[in-house]
């Protein structure tokens, strides 16, 4: 034995060498490979500074260094150096690329240097193409300058019209918009010979305009930027030939200034998604042309001009740009017509971030602009050539596709003869024909001509006289070809002793293919023209139309196409259902608001306070008798039959218009309208029915709802301070023009419209006017975006002035706000007049159309009025619009003078009444407007509306109306006009919410009277508050310092700790060290060592809490208003144990981590609490002084807006407080903008929005914000660009419509309403379902559909755990934590012969009311649906939905039905006798159910609230059903209730033990598999078997589910059932 252990020994010692020996081998060679890689790569490319032989060592430290983790590895071989070969290769790599933890260059800002805005487009673009083409014309200008240099970009130096061309990506639309249910064309329809022959001709003008339409991709939007005040002739878009022939007649006039027939681009990267994805950071946006750093530093540092310049071209040749040629120094472009466009290029090595910024590269950021010319033949770039003309004039190529035709859809049938080669099966089988019967004499006389038993089967039997006989049948052999899938047939011909063999066949067959096609109208007809001039069989009806008219004669065609469909009877008949189709739908419209309103008024009611709790109303009111009702009554509180009958009353009204809803509904959806007139299109309809379907034996008709009109057009957008003299024509197509104030140069919007000009092809206006939310507020672009001049020497013969941009435009274009979404705000935009030209007092406007009109919205079928407000541009004039017309039906509108204006003194005055009372107003035109002067934005004019605001609060209080109007009038107004004004003051002074103010503020006379009292109150001033404050942060600061100390890095701490120190303060931080105590080894000892001295500080501040608790408790009692009631329960919760050093017999044990820690949180709360923040309070105070409240009612009103001392989140009156708490703040932010930033606060969020990188530096905000007491916080300090998520308090406004809720809070609503449903806890969500609720309110508040859709899942959710809401403060949830389970039973004797009978048991478990509730409705709209139609006598007799007696129609509907509830079923069957005494049925019953309950359901239903509903029967004892059930195991509560036949609920166990008793009772199944009744029974118990759970044939102790896949087969239980 000890020389078997020696020689062992030696064998591990000679393999642990052996391993040793490879390991250091290893490592060897791979070090070797190292050195060899590392000269490798510096003789390759000599020129790396970060390759280089003075860097060897550093650069192999920094390989070993990513490789270590692949040294260590204990059974390191040579084997591995294959894996170690490419990490080798890739760290050096990343050294050669200059990749590291620092940069080695500057750091691009990629989001400002990198990403083109379009405006870049019109202006530099632009601007680089006029000055090229003017140097290739031998002119020198220098437009690009101007227009690169930003802060010029509006100089008037630029005395173009730069134009912007947007491309829409996603224009095409897959969302089809219809007509609102009302509309005509919802019923309507043509005929194939009408649409065949007329085409689209067919239509008239406004039936066409109600076809549903889709926008196609011939979409895109200009952007005119019309600087600081250029102006322009007409403005024209053209299509393609048309703009020829204008750029051929401006030519031959000499009137061309300019002709732009390209663009300079930028060069861009080519790289796919997955490449920029895979890439550096962002170095494929920033270096397109892939220039790598070595050849940065080979073909371009140090290199001359013409060097790079070579380079260049070679570069981007290979990103196939086209025509570039190298003359000296300088890149060009050629163009088809052979001139040279210059190339600007700038490069500069750069280092770019990785995504996690921890690591930078080197790469060359690159730009380079190149002139590109428009492609005319490109039939997807819509991007168009421009002429601007000397004259003033700009035309625009319009190059997209216009069209009136509509597309539908049709199925086409396509035949085709086809032989191929077919893979079959060939069975064969033995047929037995019985030949003869014989006596053993005849066969014995006779068996030799039956010896072959190849052909012939001897059978020996006996006859019915118990003779013997001999039966002889002929064997045949019997083939036939089969499709390899035919798989059912096959084997049904096989039979048992069939055989099966593989072949090939050469088969012709014909296959009729049908496919839905998408064309236009014109192309089906112009195809099918084709089809039938070649003879081809028709596909579709317009094929079938033209085949027949070429073949059939004149009179068959006509019969068949023509006649049918003008036949008087059927025009009748098809108007009279249209017409009963339109009424009907119109009665459903009127009804739906007050049935929607009905059932809201029902869900109000349940909600209602005072509901009995043993009250479930729609659950079990319908099934009680009206004796019970009574009953149930009588035995409820005052308050709770009060409710229950106003619950009734509300549930009796909606059941009323329900019936009556779905009664009107039902004459459509099922068919009785059409019926009635010979339209029903149903295989079950008779002859009168469909008479007038497929008349003629043609399909004949197509639905005008079929067709889609396809919308093309363009969106143009006018910006910047100009005027337009001529015409403004946008040509074909949908067209919008926007004239609207954008963050765009210096002036905003603000185009004025000469007198002459006029608006065609348009077909809506947007006008905007300020970009701020604040009416008040002025804006950059003045009143208004939008101007109309006026011609003041041109009267028409009635004396009126016409002579403006309305007279001859479009009369049908709609104005409307620009941005409009909400149509209540449709009419929220004014137009500026420039009347100050019109020197009368009083005189009529005609303003060339009619200004107050009607708008037809064909999606919603709605009416809107609309109309074009108009104001004067003096503020001498006043419009008034009285709606009055011309004799030519156009507006008129009135124009006054005012008497004096408020701004002028008397003497003035005088001298302006003079000049008015001379109708000589006109000469003062440039001092009584501002349409002259170049408005930018005002603060004084802000200062002046928010001091009026000021005023008005101690006006409304302390003066009279009169007064108050004559004070804060801007000018003195007309009688008429002061009586307005005085009864608008009068509504305000009687407002609820003014009137509320005034109470609150004698009601909190009160409350101040008691803080007064407190401040003086000795009990108060003994307390340690301040002392306990200043020790808890003194604590906590030095505990969080020694923290801090664990680790020398502070990104080490925030990686161990999880978190951001910038963002966490020294209470977090302490509480995460404790709960890191045990699972950190390294430091276990430290951090218990603060966890320790956390113990003792925390013991010494407790001792102080104790002497304050009892002070504490009698001035809560004391001062009932005051906090003191929060500070007293927090400190009980602190001091809920005798000392933190040892366990405590509470529910807390500081010796676990998770209390200590919960501990913690304890005190920074106790902090919050004490430290009653009165510096905020002060704030308040001082803020309503300001607003010329006296100290008293500052108080007040500061107490008034605020809760516990503190401004809350929430309240109506916190952001008034906060604004005029910030007002001067806003004043200071203001005057040190630009004045193109546009400033924006809400709350304490500033937000600054502009179109060029020119906002105000932080440390130049910090500043202004230290005035104020105020941080500015860095970590919540982030910069935005368009493309990228823009967030403006919390809400994004990436879609420039309405600001949205952020996804990530719509993705954390939805999953916390899916765990909510799926986990619903108990009392200890409270806060959770608060914070919950809380969330959707505010989702409300910004996107009020998708948040009351929230709302009503969370709701829904609640009421199907029992709990509920105090709807009144959303503070109180009262949660039930068991569910209601009901258990619906119902037996069924199957008696299949003498000897086999069974009794089987259904139970169904419908989980929650919620679920029975809905199962409930979806069975009595069911029900609802048969009793309307009626048909059948014994529904009258015997009811519905029972088993036995319903008709097979209605059994196939219950059962697909019962197919889509919500419940479980479970069945258990066993043998019995019928014979037995009642007995031992009864005991039998009780036994099958105890084993399904017991073993069962408890099993599934633990811990719920359990209710046993059967059917009354003779049989069943509820006293003894109940002694079967027990409970030991569970919590479970049951109750059982006996249910009527009347009960809907009944239905389910009814129908899905009669569907299986029914399978059940087919004997010798298999046999008789030919029997329809097999099929129809088994697919119906198949429907069921998703539902049913579980089936127990309790006599052979066996189980099916449907995880017991070998036996849950429903055929298996058959033949157990049947033996």
């Amino acid at each position: 034995m000890k020389i078997k252990k020696l020689i062992m020994i030696s064998l591990i010692v000679a393999a642990t060498a052996s391993y040793a020996n490879e390991r250091t081998d290893t490592i060897k060679q791979i070090n070797k490979i190292i050195d060899n890689a590392i000269i490798k790569a510096i003789e390759n490319d000599k020129t790396n500074p970060y390759l280089k032989q003075s860097r060897i060592k550093a650069i192999k430290e920094q390989i070993l260094t990513a490789i270590k983790k692949d040294l260590d590895e204990p059974g390191l071989s040579h084997l591995d150096i294959p894996e170690i070969l490419p990490k080798i290769d890739k760290e050096i790599k990343k050294i050669g690329d200059g990749i590291g933890p620092k940069n080695n260059y500057r750091i691009i800002q990629e989001s400002k240097e990198v990403i083109q805005p379009i405006e870049k487009t019109a202006y530099e673009g632009f601007l680089r193409v006029v000055d090229e083409q003017n140097r290739i014309n031998g002119i020198k200008s220098n437009y690009w300058e101007k227009g690169n240099v930003k802060a010029q970009r509006t100089h008037n130096g630029v005395d173009l019209v730069p134009i912007a061309h947007v491309v829409y990506k996603n224009a095409a639309s897959d969302s089809r918009e219809e007509p609102n249910s009302n509309s005509k064309i919802r019923r309507s329809s043509h005929t194939i010979a009408d649409l065949a022959e007329k085409g689209i001709g067919a239509f008239d003008k406004e039936d066409y305009s109600e076809l549903p339409y889709k926008n196609s991709d011939q979409f895109y939007e200009k952007r005119f930027y019309f600087g600081a005040g250029n102006t322009v002739k007409d403005i024209v878009f053209l299509n393609k030939e048309k703009f020829s022939s204008e750029v051929e007649n401006t030519k031959k006039n000499k009137n061309e200034r300019y002709y732009i027939e390209g663009e300079y681009k930028i060069v861009t990267t080519n790289a796919t998604e997955d490449e920029r994805s895979k890439s550096f950071g962002a170095e494929k946006d920033v270096n397109p042309l892939d220039i790598t750093m070595k050849e940065y530093r080979t073909r371009i540092e140090g290199k001359s001009k013409a060097e790079i310049s070579a380079f260049l071209k070679e570069k981007m040749v290979q990103k196939n740009i086209k025509n570039v040629i190298q003359e000296g120094e300088d890149l060009y472009t050629v163009d088809d017509k052979g001139r040279k466009w210059k190339v600007d290029w700038k490069l500069e090595p750069v280092s770019v971030e990785s995504g996690s910024k921890t690591e930078y590269k080197d790469t060359v950021f690159t730009t380079i602009n190149y002139y590109s010319p428009f492609n005319d033949k490109s039939t997807t770039d819509n991007r168009g050539k421009l002429l601007y003309t000397k004259d003033g004039s700009i035309f625009a190529q319009d190059k997209n596709k216009y069209t009136n035709d509509v597309s539908l859809k049709l199925t086409e049938t396509e035949t085709k003869v086809e032989t191929k080669i077919k893979k079959m099966v060939r069975v064969t089988r033995k047929d037995e024909k019985l030949v003869a019967q014989l006596s053993p004499a005849e066969y014995e006389a006779r068996k030799n001509e039956f010896s072959d038993r190849s052909k012939y089967k001897v059978e020996q039997t006996y006859d019915y006289n118990f003779d013997e006989v001999f039966l002889i049948s002929e064997i045949s052999k019997v083939s036939k070809d089969f499709d390899i899938d035919d798989k059912e047939n096959i084997k049904k011909f096989k039979g048992y002793i069939g055989t099966e063999e593989i072949i090939t066949k050469k088969v012709t067959e014909t296959v009729k293919t049908n496919k839905e096609v998408t064309k236009n109208l014109n192309e089906y007809i112009r195809v099918a023209k084709e089809r039938a001039e070649k003879g081809e069989i028709p596909r579709n009806q317009f094929d079938q139309y033209f085949y027949d008219k070429k073949n059939l004669t004149k009179e068959a065609f006509e019969n068949k196409w023509v006649k049918p469909f003008k036949n008087p009877d059927y025009l009748k008949a098809k108007e009279n259902y249209e017409r009963e189709l339109a009424e009907t739908r119109k009665k459903m419209n009127e009804l739906e608001p007050e049935y929607k309103k009905a059932i809201d008024d029902e869900a109000i009611a349940y909600d209602m306070p005072n509901r009995p709790s043993d009250f479930y109303g729609i659950v079990d009111w319908p099934s009680k008798t009206e004796q019970q009702k009574k009953a149930y009554l009588n035995t409820l509180t005052p308050a709770g039959r009060k409710y229950v009958e106003n619950w009734v009353k509300a549930y009796e009204k909606r059941v009323k218009l329900h019936a009556k809803y779905f009664e009107l509904n039902a004459l459509i959806a099922d068919g009785t309208i059409a019926k009635k007139y010979g339209f029903w299109d149903n295989p079950a309809a008779t002859a009168e029915q469909k008479k007038y379907v497929n008349l003629g034996g043609v399909d004949g008709l197509i639905k005008d709802l079929d067709l889609t009109r396809s919308i093309a057009g363009k969106n143009v957008e006018f910006r910047g301070i100009g005027r337009i003299e001529g015409t403004v024509d946008l040509g074909e197509g949908k067209n919008t023009l926007k004239i609207a104030e954008q963050m765009t140069g210096q002036y905003g919007t603000s185009i004025t419209l000469g007198a002459y000009a006029k608006l065609k092809n348009i077909d809506t206006v947007e006008v905007g006017g300020s970009l701020s939310l604040d009416d008040s507020q002025a804006s950059i672009s003045g009143r208004t975006s939008l101007k109309m001049d006026i011609d003041p020497t041109k009267k028409n013969s009635e004396g009126h002035y016409y002579q403006h941009a309305l007279k001859d435009s479009d009369p049908n274009i709609r104005f409307i706000k620009y941005g409009t979404t909400n149509m209540d705000n449709r009419n929220d935009f004014t137009i500026e007049l420039l009347t100050s030209k019109i020197s009368e007092n009083e005189a009529i406007i005609d303003m060339g159309r009619k200004i107050d009109y009607t708008w037809h919205d064909m999606k919603t079928g709605k009416d809107y009025d609309m109309t074009i407000p108009f104001i004067s541009d003096s503020i001498a004039h006043q419009l008034i619009n009285n709606k009055k017309l011309s004799k030519n039906g156009t507006s008129l509108l009135e124009l006054k003078t005012r008497e004096e204006l408020r701004r002028l003194n008397s003497d003035e005055n005088a001298v302006y009444r003079s000049i008015r009372n001379a109708n000589k107003l006109g000469i003062l035109s440039p001092t009584l407007t501002t349409t002259n002067k170049k408005t930018t934005f005002n603060t004084v004019d802000e200062e002046k509306e928010a001091k009026k605001k000021k005023d008005l609060i101690t006006y409304l209080k302390t003066k009279t109306n009169e007064e108050l109007v004559n004070d804060l009038s801007q000018f003195n107004l007309s009688e008429i006009e002061k009586k307005e004004a005085i009864e608008l003051v009068k509504k305000l002074k009687n407002s609820d919410d003014f009137k509320s103010i005034m109470n609150k503020e004698k009601e909190l006379k009160t409350k101040l009277d008691e803080i007064n009292n407190l401040e003086k109150d000795s009990n108060y001033q003994n307390l340690h508050f301040q002392e306990i404050f200043n020790k808890i942060e003194s604590d906590f600061g030095s505990l969080s310092s020694k923290v801090y100390s664990l680790y020398p890095n502070e990104k080490d701490l925030e990686k161990q700790f999880e978190t951001d120190l910038k963002r966490e303060d020294s209470y977090t931080l302490v509480k995460k060290a404790v709960l890191l105590a045990d699972r950190n080894p390294e430091l276990k000892a430290k951090l218990n060592s603060i966890k320790n001295e956390l113990k003792t500080k925390l013991n010494d501040t407790r001792e102080l809490l104790k002497k304050d608790l009892a002070t504490i408790k009698e001035l809560k009692a004391k001062y009932p208003n005051s906090k003191f009631g929060e500070i007293e329960k927090t400190i009980e919760t602190i001091l809920s144990g005798d000392n933190l050093e040892r366990m405590v017999l509470s529910s807390r044990d500081y010796n676990k981590n998770s209390d200590l820690a919960d501990l913690v949180s304890d005190f920074k709360k106790l902090v919050s609490d004490i430290s009653l923040q009165l510096k905020e309070k002060e704030s308040i105070e001082k803020v309503f002084i300001k607003i010329g409240c006296e100290k008293q009612a500052a108080e007040l009103f500061s107490n008034l807006c605020t809760y516990d001392n503190a401004l809350k989140e929430g309240l109506n009156t916190s952001p008034l407080l906060a604004n005029l708490f910030c007002y001067e703040l806003d004043a200071d932010i203001r005057s040190s903008i630009a004045k193109n930033v546009v400033y924006t606060r809400y709350g304490d969020d500033i937000t600054f929005s502009s179109d060029e990188n020119n906002f105000i530096k932080a440390d130049d905000l910090q500043k202004i914000l230290n005035k104020y007491n105020l941080k500015l916080n860095k970590q919540k300090t982030l910069f935005a660009i368009q493309g990228q998520p823009q967030y403006v308090t919390g809400l994004s406004i990436s879609n420039r419509e309405y600001p949205r809720v952020p996804k990530r809070l719509k993705r954390k609503v939805r999953q916390k309403l899916y765990y909510m449903n799926k986990f619903f806890g108990s009392n200890s969500e409270e806060e959770l379902l608060k914070r919950l609720y809380g969330e959707i309110a505010y989702i409300i508040g910004i996107e009020k559909d998708l948040g009351e859709k929230y709302k009503k899942t969370f709701l829904e959710i609640l009421k199907n755990n029992n709990c509920t809401i105090d709807n009144a403060s959303a503070k109180t949830f009262k949660v039930t934590t068991a569910k209601r389970i009901f258990h619906y039973i119902d037996e069924s004797e199957i008696i299949i012969n003498a000897d086999k009978q069974y009794l089987a048991i259904c139970v169904v478990s419908i989980i929650g009311d919620s679920d029975k509730k809905k199962n409930i409705q979806k069975l009595y709209d069911l029900k609802n649906s048969f009793l309307i139609d009626a048909r059948d006598e014994f529904i009258e007799k015997e009811g519905l939905f029972h088993y036995t007696s319903d008709n097979t129609e209605i059994k196939i509907k219950v059962q697909d039905l019962l197919r889509g509830l919500e419940y479980e079923a479970f069945i258990i069957f066993d043998k019995f006798n019928k014979k037995v005494a009642k007995e031992e049925y009864q005991e039998l019953y009780y036994n099958l159910f105890s084993k399904v309950f017991n073993k069962i359901l408890l099993n599934r239903f633990g811990d719920a609230n359990n209710y046993i509903c059967y059917e009354e029967n003779s049989k069943i004892s509820t006293n003894k059903l109940s002694s079967y059930l027990r409970n030991e195991k569970h919590s479970t509560k049951f109750q059982i209730e006996k249910i009527s036949k009347e009960d809907i609920l009944s239905t389910l166990p009814d129908y899905i033990l009669g569907t299986f008793c029914s399978l059940a009772k087919e004997e010798k199944l298999i046999e008789k598999i030919e029997d329809q009744k097999y099929p129809f029974t088994l697919r119906n118990l198949n429907k069921l078997s998703s539902k049913i759970r579980l089936i127990v044939d309790n006599n052979n102790k066996i189980y099916y589910s449907r995880q017991n896949n070998n036996k849950g087969n429903f055929l298996e239980i058959n033949r157990n059932i049947t033996g």
